[in-house]
């Protein structure tokens, strides 16, 4: 069984501690195979007290950033595999030893484990986010087309520690989809695959409300351009709106449909859900596009901005984009 290392960050999250933890210290995984740090990124609200109480690995990092938190979690990190959630998570009681089987195939860098929602009550964001299986990081599964790859979600995502040792760390300058870009980069400069398993599970609240969700979705809209600019060659091909290819035009009008479609079949069958989710549908289309109007001016703003991966090897990468369904697995644990 290798050692496993579970990093958390955390910040204000004093009333998640004990449920998280408690899930943590109920694997089936043999205690003293596995350890768990926790990175207190500057709380003010008795986070760093709490974790104390329980006993666990406790590092801080003032210099707030969530990538800052993990780097620092990996520095004192002794795991063979590196396991990365949230204070907000609840592990399943197999939820290491799943990860450990998907990592007895030596090709395997990263497993991604799927999330699935907590009930935490009743409103319009919820019940979209619960009736569309919106916590699911599988719906990456469906990225093969540049700009976009598969990736692991953050709440649920595991490293061989060799790869850390390969390519470095977590990007510290991406205040958002770091999970993102260490996927990428894991792609781009090693051979090692990504594995899809829906036997690690890992339980997480949805966005409270749907002002949250909003912010979310605006945030995901800021985050792409920090996605172009540390894979440019990946946006080449990305022209502004007068200048797109017939292709390009015909999946905007696509996605443009499907939004339409979804509003005339709310109002044919005057079926509450349905309208509630074409609303909520529409509002977070409308609140990534505003992300990524205003994505290239706050990137100016930030103190910290990604540098270009090596030019040479994305290249080397698109050139072998045919392989990449082979390096995406679905897979059962026991598979």
């Amino acid at each position: 069984m290798p050692f496993a290392s579970v990093i958390i960050p955390a910040l204000n999250c004093a009333h998640e501690v004990d449920a998280c933890i408690a899930a943590l210290r109920a694997q089936d995984y043999p205690a003293e195979r596995f350890e768990i740090i926790v990175v207190d990124n500057g709380s003010t609200d008795g986070t760093a007290e709490r974790l104390e109480r329980h006993g666990v690995r406790l590092e801080r990092m003032p210099e707030r950033g969530r990538s800052r938190a993990q780097n620092a979690g990996l520095k004192v990190a002794r795991g063979e595999i590196i396991l990365t959630t949230d204070m907000g998570c609840i592990a399943r009681p197999d939820w290491i030893s799943n990860i450990a089987r998907c990592f007895s195939d030596p090709e395997v860098g990263c497993v991604a484990g799927d999330i699935v929602m907590r009930p935490s009550g009743d409103n319009l964001a919820l019940r979209y986010q619960a009736r569309n299986n919106y916590m699911s990081p599988f719906h990456a599964l469906k990225r093969r087309r540049l700009p976009f790859l598969p990736f692991a979600d953050g709440a649920n995502a595991s490293f061989r520690r060799a790869v850390f040792d390969r390519i470095g760390g977590f990007e510290a300058s991406f205040y958002k989809a770091a999970d993102v870009e260490i996927c990428y980069r894991l792609l781009i400069l090693t051979d090692w695959k990504i594995v899809f398993c829906p036997d690690c599970l890992m339980e997480e609240t949805g966005e409270p409300d749907l002002k949250t969700l909003m912010h979310q979705r605006y945030r995901m809209g800021l985050g792409l351009h920090l996605l172009r600019a540390r894979f440019p060659a990946f946006f080449e091909q990305e022209p502004g709106r007068a200048g797109r290819s017939l292709r390009q035009r015909y999946w905007a009008a696509r996605e443009s449909l499907r939004e339409k479609s979804g509003w005339l079949k709310a109002l044919l069958t005057f079926d509450r859900a349905t309208l509630e989710d074409a609303y909520v549908a529409s509002r977070m289309s409308r609140a990534q596009e505003k992300g990524e109007r205003e994505g290239a001016a706050y990137l100016q703003s930030q103190p910290a901005r990604p540098q270009p991966l090596d030019d040479a090897a994305l290249r080397r990468f698109m050139a072998r984009m045919d392989q990449l369904d082979a390096r995406i697995l679905l897979r059962r644990a026991r598979d």
